[in-house]
């Protein structure tokens, strides 16, 4: 973005949409990640979303995101971390790394355990 002293990086939404995993607990956990990813989900182009992927390189913040835009109906533009997912083969994560397993289920597509219940406006 340029401004009136020269040119500044900013944050694109699929670099903000990995940021928000990271910093999940930051931003006050995966309901409100869910809730933000509903209205940012809109604006995620895959092809930026691929080239963020390879950038990143983090498999278990892939899965979790692309369960997420899965769950909240963008599954087109998840699409490229299924597929980066695909080539690198993803050992079983969990949807919240700091909750148990417990009784959780197990989401094959993602191979993620879903130990926490997602709640949003939109689910």
């Amino acid at each position: 973005m340029k401004t009136e002293t020269g040119s500044i990086d900013i944050s694109g939404p699929e670099l903000t949409a990995f940021d928000l995993l990271r910093y999940q607990k930051s931003v006050g956990g995966l309901n409100q990640v869910a809730t933000v990813l509903a209205e940012l989900g809109e604006k995620i182009e895959p092809d930026r979303l691929r080239e963020v992927v390879r950038k990143e390189k983090n498999m278990a913040y892939c899965q979790r995101l692309g369960y997420l835009l899965d769950r909240l109906g963008f599954m087109v533009k998840a699409q490229p971390l299924f597929d980066w997912l695909g080539v690198g083969k993803p050992l079983p994560s969990f949807l919240d790394p700091s909750r148990p397993k417990g009784k959780s289920s197990f989401n094959k597509k993602w191979q993620l355990f879903e130990n926490q219940t997602i709640q949003t406006d939109e689910l």
